[in-house]
């Protein structure tokens, strides 16, 4: 038979350690979620842009109808932002509550 083993990479600080890990032994756990939550769906038509890559302006070019719901319109434009209201990032290997799962 095939050994299947896996490789394990550590990085604490400057120190990066490699292991091979044995899969066979472990058993596949389930976590659940804190609540339930549905399926994020696209709103406002936008389900057009899925299919078609490229970029997609709200009104026709050539018609000027609107190509989508108007109240796409109302989105905060890049600059408008306040960039410093939402929490800093946390890359997923420091965030401890999904490390205590």
């Amino acid at each position: 038979a095939r050994e299947r083993n896996l490789l394990h990479i550590v990085r604490e600080g400057d120190i990066v350690t490699r292991q091979l890990v044995d899969p066979t032994p472990l058993s596949p756990t389930h976590i659940l979620s804190d609540k339930i939550t549905s399926v994020a769906r696209l709103h406002h038509d936008l389900d057009k842009v899925l299919h078609s890559p490229g970029v997609h302006p709200v009104r026709d070019l050539a018609s000027g109808k609107l190509r989508f719901d108007g109240w796409l319109r109302r989105i905060h434009q890049p600059a408008e932002l306040r960039t410093g209201a939402a929490g800093s990032f946390v890359p997923s290997s420091r965030d401890s509550r999904l490390c205590s799962l």
